[in-house]
């Protein structure tokens, strides 16, 4: 058998290189490094037990009355908290936000815009996942107010719009979930 320019056999096959000096990770095939991080890491880890949390108090809720009643006063309590520290230049600020995000006009324009940009890309996997987040969180917040029913504290002074329960606020839940599908 003779040797090729490179000097190998061509009879054996060429073993791939793993990194500098032949030690490291073993890539793929193709070279690429696994497509996921095995790891969620510290902010994923908050992620989890934040949903978590939250899914455990709605069933807490949904499942005694009197921890209903104990959860109203406590939300009811923290918002007075936050009512003693407003301001008037902070309180015009918030409801211009408040009118611009919490518009039905506003999260409409950013569902088109998502809806065309993914079909300008032909993304059509994130476009049927996109629709589909955004049924289902529609029906559940929807659903969900129905069963919660959480009433807004009668001795705090509303100052936006008034719109259904305090929790879950469907026009939240709709902006939230428009915002995370365009990421």
């Amino acid at each position: 058998m003779g040797t090729d320019a490179a000097g190998t056999s061509p009879s054996r096959s060429v073993t791939p290189q793993r990194g500098p000096g032949g030690g490291g990770r073993r890539r793929r095939p193709s070279g690429e490094p696994p497509p996921l991080p095995r790891n969620l890491g510290v902010s994923g880890g908050v992620w989890v037990a934040m949903a978590a949390i939250l899914v455990a108090i709605v069933g807490l809720v949904l499942a005694s009355q009197a921890l209903a009643s104990g959860f109203d006063r406590w939300n009811a309590a923290v918002l007075r908290g936050i009512v003693s520290i407003r301001t008037g230049w902070l309180t015009t600020v918030m409801a211009g936000v408040n009118t611009v995000l919490a518009s039905r006009w506003t999260v409409g324009v950013l569902r088109l815009g998502t809806l065309a940009a993914l079909v300008g890309l032909r993304r059509w996997r994130h476009l049927g996942i996109f629709l589909g987040c955004v049924v289902v969180v529609e029906l559940s917040a929807r659903q969900l107010a129905l069963l919660v029913a959480s009433p807004r504290p009668m001795d705090v002074r509303i100052l936006g719009g008034w719109e259904g329960f305090s929790f879950p606020s469907p026009p939240v839940a709709a902006l939230a979930v428009t915002l995370v599908g365009m990421a």
